[in-house]
């Protein structure tokens, strides 16, 4: 959980996740995602204030569209999740939005992780 993005901590596959929905575990860690996204979000950047990095990218849902899904997948699916399909998607660090605070405060809320 203080690690997540991190090309070199996170293998196999580095920042990038296979979330089978069908398995709460799964399910679990695709809301501690979806909520750090929620909070660690960058400040624009000067050269381009139009472009906000967004922490999740590269979605693809196995089941349909994540476009074709109605408002923004991504509260919907926090509220409530879909428990079918397989869901891929890269976590993107940007290292002056990290928010340790939060990666413990939302481990302990999602995964059952108390430090």
């Amino acid at each position: 959980w203080q690690h997540v993005g991190e090309e070199d901590t996170n293998l196999p596959h580095g920042s990038r996740f296979a979330l089978d929905l069908a398995q709460h575990d799964h399910r679990q860690v695709l809301r501690f995602l979806l909520a750090l996204a929620a909070r660690e979000v960058s400040e624009p950047r000067e050269e381009a204030p139009e472009d906000v990095l967004d922490r999740l990218v590269d979605c693809k849902w196995t089941e349909d569209a994540l476009a074709a899904q109605e408002g923004d997948w991504k509260l919907t699916w926090l509220e409530a999740m879909p428990e079918k399909g397989t869901l891929t998607c890269v976590y993107r660090n940007d290292e002056e939005a990290i928010n340790q605070v939060a990666r413990k405060e939302l481990a302990e809320k999602y995964l059952g992780i108390f430090v």
